[in-house]
C-alpha cells in the first residue's frame, strides 16, 4: 500500500531529524525510547491496516458478488411474476369456458328432461297422437301429430347419443349431453390445473409460492439486500478503520516528537496525514516558543496533544509546576472544625466530610526533581463496600502521591504502626515519607536528662520510598490521630485485634475506591505489632476479601488486590518468650560499648551469625535442659546504674544524674530517675512537630490535638487502648502468613529488623518463622519464604543514619522484585539450624510502636 510508504518516509524523517536543535540533548533518551514506543505501536498498526486492507477486498468481492446475485433474483422476480400473470390470465379464460359448458350441460339436461319422463313433450305427444286417432282426426292432424312426435324422439336421440351407430366416437353416438358434459369436464380440469383442489395446489398457487421466496419480509430479495446493506458497512467499516489507523499512526509519530519538542517535523506528518489544522497548531505553537511564550504555547498544543507532551512543554519551559497541574489536584487548604476525642467511649455523631486538603511539592531525589502531592483528611470505614453501608469510623490519613504517573503501574503502600494503639506519627514523621524528622539516631545529647527534645528538625528525605510508592499512613485506631468511631460505634469498640483488622480492610477498600486504585499493586507497611499481628491477618484479609468490596472502574484494566507486605520490626507471636531471643542483641549491645572483644574484625552480619551458631549449639540446648551457661563473653559486664538505655535502641542511652545516699550507715551513690520515660523520648517532640508539619507541609489545620497514642503513658492523654484492647490470647500473625501464601503464593514477603531492638529481637522472628513448616516434602519454614534484613539499628531503625540507605536499598530491590516465584526476592533467608522447642510465656505489658 502506499501507506506503506508514507510509514517509511516518516521513518526515514525522524531519523533525519534526530539531531535537530529544535530538543536539548538532555532529551535524546527520552526521545529514542519514544522512537521506540512509537515504532512498536506503528508496527502494530502495520499489521492492523494489513488485516483491514484484506478485509475491505473481501469484502468488496463480496459485495460484487451479491449485487450480481441481487441483478439476477431481480430477474427471477420478473419471470416469476410474468408467468403468474399469464396463469392468471388463463384461469379467466378456463373460468369462462368452464361457465359457458357448464350453463350448455345444464341447458341439454334440461331439454332431455323436458322430453323424457311422464309429463315429458314426448309421452304428452304421444298422447294428443292417441287423441286424434281415436276421435278419427283428419288424416292431415295425424300426420303432423306423428312428424312432430318423431322430431321429439329424434331430439332426444339426438342429446342422449345413438348407440346403433357402431362408431362410438361417432358425435351422435356420443350423445350432445354426454358432448358438452366432456368439454365442461376438460375445462373445469384445465381450471383445476391452474387454481388447484384440496389434493393439488395448481399452477397459480406453486407460482405464487415460487415468487414468495422471493419478494416479502424473509424472502430472498429481503435477504439479499440485508446481506448487500451488511456487507456494505463492512466495507464502509473497514475503510474507516484503515483510515484511522492511518490517521492513529500519524498522530503516534508526531506526538513522540511533539513530547520532545519536534514541533516542525510533527507538523509536516500531520500535513501528510491530511490533518492539516493540526499541522496549522502546531507551527503557531513553535511561533509561540520562539518567542519565549510558553504558556501560550501549552495553550495551543492542549488542543491537539495528549496532557503528556504539554507538560513536557511545560518542563522544557523551567515551569514544571505548571506540568504537573495538569495531573495533580489543585492546593486545598483544609481547615477542619470537627472536635475530636481520643477517649474510649467517644464517638462522632456523623462521618467527617471526606474531602482532602492538598498540597503540591517539589523535591530532589538520587539526583532526580520531581513534583508530588501531599495530602490529608479522613475515609468513612464501611462494614459493606461497595455499597457503603453502615459507617464504621472516620479514619484519618496522610497521602503522598505522584499524581502524574500512571495509577494502574504505580504502587500505593499502607503504613501502620503498632502499640497495639499507636498513631502513625512514628513511621510518618520519620521513615520513608518526602521529609522525615532528623533524629540523628542512636545519638542522644546530655540535656535530655533534664528534658526530652522539644521538636526536631523535618529535612528533604533522601531515601524517601516516593520513588517507588505512593505512601499512606493511616491512624487506624479511633483514638489516635485526628480518627474516630461513628455513633452508635464507639473507639474502644474497634479495640481488638479482630475487629482492628476488618475496619483496616474496610478503610484499605474505601481508599481504593474513592482514589481509583483498583488496579494499583499494593503494599502493606507494618511495625511492631501492626507487622506481627495487624498485617499478616490483614494481607490475609484483603486476599480471602478479593475485589468483592471493589466498586468497578472504567479502565476495565484487571484490579489487584495485594502485591507484597513488609514485616517491620514485627512481634509475630504474643505467645513466645523473648527470654531465649534476647542474647544476640544484648550481646551486640555490648560489642556496641566495647564491652566485649568476641567481635573481632568481623563485620555485624558476621558477628550476629555467630552469636546465632552459639544460640543453636550451646545456649539453647542448655536452657532445655535446665543448665546455665556462662555468657558473660558475649554480654559482658553490666552497666553501671547511672546509664539508662532505651528499650527500642540499646545504643541510645542517657547518664543519669547522681545523689549521694546513706543506708543503713554505708554512703553511696544513687542515680536520680528521670521525670519522663526514656522508651518515649521523641514524643513530645513529634508531638509538637506534627502539629506545626500538617498545616505548614500537607494544607490540613484543626484545633484538636493530634493524639500519638492512645495508651495511658507518657504524653498519651487518651484513655488506654494498649490496656483496653482485646489481645485473643495467644494473638499471633503466623496462621494467617501461612494462610495469605496458600491463597497468593505469589505474594512478595519481607521481614526487616534492627539489631539492637530488645522490644522484639530479630532473632525471636527469625526463631519464629523457623519453628513453622510450609512444606513437609522439602521440609522448608516460613523463614525460607520470607526473607529476613538486619540493620543496625533499633526497633525504629529508620531513626538510625547508619541503617537508612541499606534498608533503603532493601526496599528497593523489594518493591523492583517480580512476584514470589518468579524471580528473585530481594534476598536469601539466613540459614538456621532448626530451634528447640520454646517455653511459652504471655505477652510483656509494653506497648509498642
Amino acid at each position: 500500500m502506499n501507506f506503506r510508504f508514507l510509514l517509511l518516509f516518516a521513518v526515514l524523517g525522524l531519523s533525519a531529524c534526530n539531531g535537530s536543535n529544535s530538543s536539548s540533548n538532555d532529551n535524546a533518551g527520552t526521545f529514542d525510547a519514544d522512537m521506540l514506543a512509537a515504532q512498536a505501536k506503528l508496527d502494530g498498526l502495520n499489521s492492523q491496516i494489513s488485516q483491514k486492507t484484506a478485509a475491505l477486498t473481501a469484502a468488496g468481492a463480496k459485495l460484487t458478488a451479491t449485487e450480481q446475485a441481487d441483478a439476477a433474483l431481480g430477474a427471477k422476480i420478473k419471470e416469476g411474476e410474468d408467468t403468474l400473470a399469464r396463469l392468471l390470465d388463463e384461469a379467466r379464460i378456463k373460468t369462462k369456458d368452464v361457465e359457458t359448458a357448464s350453463t350448455k350441460v345444464q341447458s341439454l339436461n334440461q331439454e332431455r328432461a323436458d322430453l323424457e319422463g311422464p309429463d315429458g313433450k314426448i309421452e304428452r305427444a304421444k298422447a294428443v297422437l292417441a287423441d286424434y286417432e281415436g276421435a278419427g282426426a283428419t288424416p292431415g292432424k295425424i300426420a303432423k301429430a306423428k312428424t312432430e312426435l318423431a322430431g321429439l324422439e329424434a331430439r332426444l336421440v339426438k342429446l342422449k347419443g345413438d348407440e346403433t351407430i357402431k362408431d362410438q366416437k361417432d358425435p351422435n353416438h356420443i350423445g350432445s349431453i354426454k358432448l358438452a358434459e366432456n368439454e365442461l369436464s376438460a375445462h373445469t380440469a384445465e381450471l383445476t390445473s391452474l387454481i388447484g383442489d384440496a389434493k393439488n395446489p395448481g399452477k397459480i398457487k406453486l407460482a405464487m409460492d415460487e415468487l414468495a421466496r422471493y419478494v416479502g419480509e424473509n424472502g430472498l430479495i429481503e435477504t439479499a439486500k440485508a446481506e448487500l446493506t451488511r456487507i456494505d458497512k463492512l466495507k464502509t467499516a473497514a475503510i474507516a478503520d484503515t483510515e484511522a489507523a492511518k490517521l492513529e499512526a500519524a498522530r503516534i509519530r508526531s506526538n513522540a516528537l511533539i513530547e520532545t519538542g519536534h514541533f516542525s517535523e510533527a507538523a509536516k506528518i500531520l500535513d501528510g496525514a491530511g490533518l492539516t489544522a493540526e499541522g496549522a497548531s502546531l507551527r503557531t505553537v513553535t511561533a509561540f516558543v520562539k518567542e519565549g511564550k510558553t504558556a501560550e504555547a501549552a495553550g495551543e498544543l492542549t488542543k491537539i496533544a495528549p496532557v503528556k507532551a504539554v507538560a513536557a512543554l511545560y518542563t522544557r519551559g523551567g515551569l514544571d509546576e505548571e506540568a504537573y497541574k495538569l495531573y495533580a489536584p489543585a492546593d486545598f487548604k483544609l481547615e477542619d472544625t470537627t472536635s475530636y476525642d481520643g477517649s474510649a467511649g467517644a464517638q462522632l455523631a456523623a462521618a467527617v466530610d471526606e474531602k482532602p486538603s492538598v498540597k503540591r511539592h517539589k523535591m530532589t531525589l538520587d539526583g532526580k526533581a520531581f513534583w508530588y502531592t501531599a495530602s490529608a483528611g479522613h475515609l468513612t470505614a464501611f462494614a459493606k463496600n461497595p455499597e457503603k453501608i453502615d459507617p464504621q469510623a472516620s479514619i484519618f490519613y496522610t497521602a503522598y502521591t505522584r499524581d502524574d504517573l500512571p495509577k494502574g503501574d504505580r504502587p500505593v503502600t499502607f503504613f501502620f504502626n503498632g502499640g497495639p494503639g499507636a498513631s502513625s506519627i512514628y513511621l510518618h514523621l520519620a521513615s520513608w515519607a518526602p521529609k522525615r524528622a532528623f533524629l540523628d539516631g542512636p545519638k542522644t545529647k546530655p540535656e535530655w536528662v533534664d528534658n526530652p527534645p522539644d521538636s526536631f528538625d523535618m529535612i528533604e528525605d533522601a531515601e524517601s520510598m516516593i520513588d517507588k510508592s505512593d505512601l499512606v499512613f493511616v491512624d487506624i485506631v479511633p483514638g489516635t490521630g485526628y480518627s474516630q468511631a461513628i455513633a452508635p460505634k464507639k473507639n474502644h469498640d474497634f479495640w481488638g485485634v479482630t475487629v482492628d483488622v476488618e475496619l483496616s480492610r474496610q478503610f484499605i477498600t474505601r481508599y481504593v475506591n474513592a482514589h481509583k486504585r483498583q488496579a494499583s499493586p499494593k503494599y502493606l507497611y507494618g511495625e511492631s505489632y501492626g507487622g506481627g499481628i495487624r498485617v499478616p491477618k490483614l494481607a490475609r484479609a484483603l486476599l480471602e476479601a478479593g475485589t468483592s468490596g471493589y466498586e468497578k472502574e472504567a479502565s476495565g484494566v484487571k484490579p489487584d488486590v495485594l502485591t507484597g507486605v513488609v514485616f517491620h520490626s514485627p512481634a509475630f507471636d504474643y505467645s513466645a518468650s523473648d527470654s531465649e531471643a534476647m542474647l544476640p542483641t544484648t550481646a551486640l549491645g555490648a560489642d556496641y560499648f566495647d564491652m566485649t572483644q568476641e567481635r573481632g574484625d568481623r563485620s555485624i552480619d558476621e558477628y550476629a551469625q555467630v552469636l546465632r551458631d552459639f544460640m543453636v549449639k550451646e545456649y539453647l540446648p542448655a536452657l532445655k535442659a535446665g543448665k546455665t551457661i556462662d555468657v558473660s563473653k558475649y554480654s559482658g559486664p553490666e552497666r553501671p546504674a547511672e546509664f539508662i538505655h532505651n528499650s527500642y535502641d540499646y545504643r541510645m542511652y542517657l547518664r543519669l544524674k547522681t545523689v549521694q545516699t546513706t543506708f543503713m550507715g554505708l554512703t553511696g551513690v544513687m542515680p536520680v530517675p528521670l521525670d519522663y520515660e526514656f522508651d518515649f523520648v521523641e514524643e513530645r517532640a513529634f508531638n509538637n512537630v506534627i502539629t506545626d508539619y500538617l498545616p505548614r507541609h500537607v494544607n490540613y489545620k484543626t484545633a484538636s490535638p493530634y493524639i500519638n497514642a492512645s495508651w495511658k503513658d507518657w504524653f498519651h492523654p487518651a484513655e488506654g487502648a494498649f490496656e483496653s484492647w482485646n489481645f485473643e490470647f495467644p494473638a499471633s500473625g503466623l496462621p494467617d502468613i501461612v494462610a495469605a501464601i496458600g491463597i497468593d503464593p505469589t505474594i512478595k514477603l519481607l521481614t526487616v529488623h534492627g539489631y539492637y531492638d530488645t522490644v522484639t529481637p530479630f532473632y525471636r522472628s527469625e526463631l519464629s518463622l523457623k519453628g513453622v513448616e510450609i512444606d513437609p516434602v522439602k521440609k522448608t519454614t516460613l523463614l525460607d519464604r520470607i526473607p529476613v534484613k538486619n540493620f543496625a539499628g533499633g526497633h525504629m531503625m529508620y531513626y538510625s543514619e547508619e541503617a537508612r540507605a541499606p534498608m533503603k536499598k532493601t526496599l528497593d530491590e523489594f518493591y523492583d522484585a517480580p512476584p514470589y516465584g518468579t524471580g528473585p526476592t530481594v534476598i536469601k533467608a539466613q540459614g538456621l539450624v532448626a530451634a528447640a522447642s520454646m517455653q511459652r510465656a504471655p505477652v510483656r505489658a509494653q506497648a509498642l510502636h
